[in-house]
């Protein structure tokens, strides 16, 4: 009866392990997929800057790099004022209370 039981527990830790297991190697593939997806993305953005060795195509160029100085800006003040979200959230309150407000007052004279 013993060496029953310790069968049972024996099975169900190897299900539970090759469950695990499964679901690691889920996350891996989720977390490579992401990664070439980005890689591709990365690929596009080297391959549209070729377009900066062809005389004909500096307006494009210039484009490009117009984006990734406004990209990099944007980046530089979203780490400047962290808190951007709830900024955002308190402007649109106060538009809201405002307009508001003024529904008010023009409904009451």
């Amino acid at each position: 009866m013993y060496y029953s039981e310790e069968i049972i527990k024996k099975i169900g830790t190897d299900k539970e392990l090759a469950v695990r297991l499964d679901k690691a190697l889920v996350g891996v593939k989720e977390g490579v997929v992401d990664y070439l997806n980005g890689l591709e993305d990365g690929t596009t953005r080297l391959l549209y800057y070729t377009s900066c060795l062809t005389d004909n195509y500096q307006d494009v160029c210039n484009k490009i790099f117009s984006e990734d100085k406004r990209f990099l800006f944007s980046l530089r003040e979203l780490i400047k004022h962290r808190d951007v979200i709830l900024r955002m959230i308190k402007i649109y309150i106060e538009t809201i209370l405002k307009n508001k407000s003024e529904e008010k007052k023009e409904n009451n004279p």
